[in-house]
């Protein structure tokens, strides 16, 4: 055979190799489809009962060969044509594609069976490392999602009411980071920005960073350059300890006996410990999921403001029970809560079947603000008071200009002072001498007398003996 014809017999078989898959892509009759099943695998009834419906661990339902039964026409059909059938149609043909490779070798009914065992358990063992790697990478990230769920589920009234809240996407190592301050400086920047502007209105007044900031440095560099000069209380957590001696061996180390001061800027934190049950650990997992309860008070705390009024804070039976949560990391009894509390630290308590805040505590040592419900108060009123005056830069220095503002401070005041609101009472001085006339300047002083919370109730019983009139004190 010479060259030429060689050429030209290789090219015929390379073209019947090309047509060759074009062939098996053929579509059946109707008769060859109902023939092929009925006698080649013995029949469709025979055949549906080996690779029937099933559902999935997850309640997916992967579809049986039923589906293609001949008689059943427009079952049929819909199986095979509508679009919502889609992804079943590609798990049954690859059920039926494992058919035919295990059925198509030569090996006894016995080999296919142990081929079968041998090849699920490497499947099962590849799909376990695969879903014990996801979960692994991605568990602090749900962790987040669920605390977000749980500020929501605190902070809404209603379902569908709007939460003025604002998200950075940034990480507390991000944040904490000592060689890269770039995301802690755009977060000081977004709030620095809208406390400065002339109308203050839209200013944050706290932040939440749930989990353990990882030292008593890094909470106070919050405090100090992002709490303080913003008036922005920030809440946060200790690490996700699992009974109270842990938390009290981290609080009572030297390392940590800084963690409260007489710092001004202690009193913009708030910190809490205990963490809430998120869900319980699946089969990829060794721990179950706790989240940082932070967020929770934080949700609460946002109701709270618009409802009872922010004088009022989110802790206690009555007023700190957590929505959505029940179940928390360790049980803390009044002793063990009020060991943490001492420390300038808040604890979530089992309290009849609810999670509850029992601490109202920021990190401060000094009276009064050792409170955030007083410190948050105070703030407002500063807040809005500069609002105001803000708005009266400018307006000539006279006694009509003093009256005035002495008249719509004292009317705002009066408004938010006595009976349910969150003053208890208050003094305004408004003063403007020669001297400060000429330097532009008005002196205004505000004294408040908040409201303190109940921290400890103190009970005495007096037994009274008529005969020998004796008093019998039992405290």
């Amino acid at each position: 055979m010479g060259e030429e014809e060689k050429k030209e017999v290789q090219a015929q078989e390379a073209e019947a190799k090309e047509a060759a898959p074009e062939a098996a892509g053929e579509v059946l009759s109707d008769a060859e489809f109902t023939s092929l099943l009925g006698e080649s695998f013995g029949s469709f009834k025979n055949l549906s009962a080996l690779m029937p419906s099933f559902k999935t661990p997850d309640g997916d339902l992967v579809r049986g060969v039923e589906w293609l039964d001949p008689k059943k026409d427009f079952q049929r059909k819909e199986f095979l044509t509508k679009k919502n059938f889609e992804g079943q149609r590609r798990l049954l043909a690859l059920r039926l594609k494992k058919w035919v490779e295990y059925l198509s070798g030569d090996e006894t009914p016995d080999g296919i069976r142990k081929k079968l065992s041998e090849d699920s358990a490497k499947l099962e063992a590849n799909l376990r490392k695969n879903m014990t790697k996801v979960h692994s990478q991605s568990r602090e990230l749900e962790t987040t999602y669920r605390a977000i769920d749980k500020f929501f589920a605190n902070a809404q009234q209603e379902p569908d009411e709007k939460i003025n809240a604002y998200f950075a996407n940034a990480g507390i190592e991000e944040l904490t980071d000592p060689d890269d301050k770039e995301k802690f400086e755009q977060l000081s920047t977004a709030v620095a920005d809208l406390y400065r502007e002339w109308s203050i209105k839209e200013c944050f007044s706290m932040a939440c960073i749930p989990g353990y900031m990882g030292s008593v440095e890094d909470i106070d560099t919050f405090a100090r350059q992002l709490g303080l000069p913003n008036k922005l209380h920030i809440m946060t957590d200790l690490p996700n300890f699992e009974s109270v001696d842990e938390v009290m061996e981290m609080l009572d180390d030297p390392n940590y006996a800084n963690l409260v001061g007489v710092d001004d800027y202690k009193q913009y934190v708030s910190v809490f410990a205990n963490y809430l049950l998120a869900r319980n650990a699946n089969e990829y997992e060794d721990d179950d999921m706790w989240i940082p309860p932070s967020a929770s008070v934080a949700g609460m705390m946002y109701k709270s403001d618009s409802t009872v009024g922010m004088q009022q804070p989110s802790a206690g039976f009555k007023y700190g029970k957590i929505a959505d949560a029940k179940y928390i990391r360790f049980r803390a009894n009044q002793p063990d809560a009020s060991k943490i509390n001492e420390k300038g630290v808040n604890p979530l308590v089992n309290f009849e079947g609810s999670a509850v805040a029992m601490g109202s505590s920021t990190l401060s040592v000094k009276e009064t603000f050792n409170v955030y419900s007083i410190r948050r108060t105070y703030d407002y009123v500063y807040k809005t008071l500069r609002n105001y005056l803000n708005k009266q830069t400018f307006t000539v220095i006279d006694q009509k200009m003093i009256d005035t503002l002495r008249s719509d401070i004292d009317k705002f005041m009066r408004a938010i002072s006595g009976g349910d609101n969150i003053l208890q009472d208050y003094k305004v001085e408004i003063f403007a001498d020669e001297e400060m006339r000429k330097n532009q300047e008005v002196d205004i002083k505000v004294a408040l007398n908040p409201k303190y919370p109940a921290r400890t109730f103190n009970i005495e019983f007096t037994a009274w003996d008529a005969d020998n009139q004796t008093n019998v004190k039992d405290k």
